[in-house]
């Protein structure tokens, strides 16, 4: 299984969102607004990267105050 590693740089009103392949060529590069509408699209899109790169993404998030929730659960469960 490959490795996928995925970024986030958590903001009060956006988040960006990175994702590398093994290779650190880019799959995911896009801000994503802080919507539950958003994150709900964002995973089905990164299920689809994974997918398509037989692999599992593992991520870490930077950020403080609180602003990756809810996101953060989302991206756990």
């Amino acid at each position: 299984m490959k490795r996928l590693s995925g970024g986030i740089d958590v903001g009060s009103e956006s988040h960006h969102i990175i994702i590398l392949d093994e290779e650190d060529n880019f799959l995911y590069n896009q801000k994503v607004a802080h919507k539950l509408n958003e994150f709900t699209e964002s995973i089905k899109l990164f299920r689809k990267i994974e997918k398509q790169e037989g692999g599992k993404i593992s991520f870490a998030l930077e950020g403080k105050n609180g602003y990756s929730a809810p996101f953060d659960k989302i991206l756990l469960a």
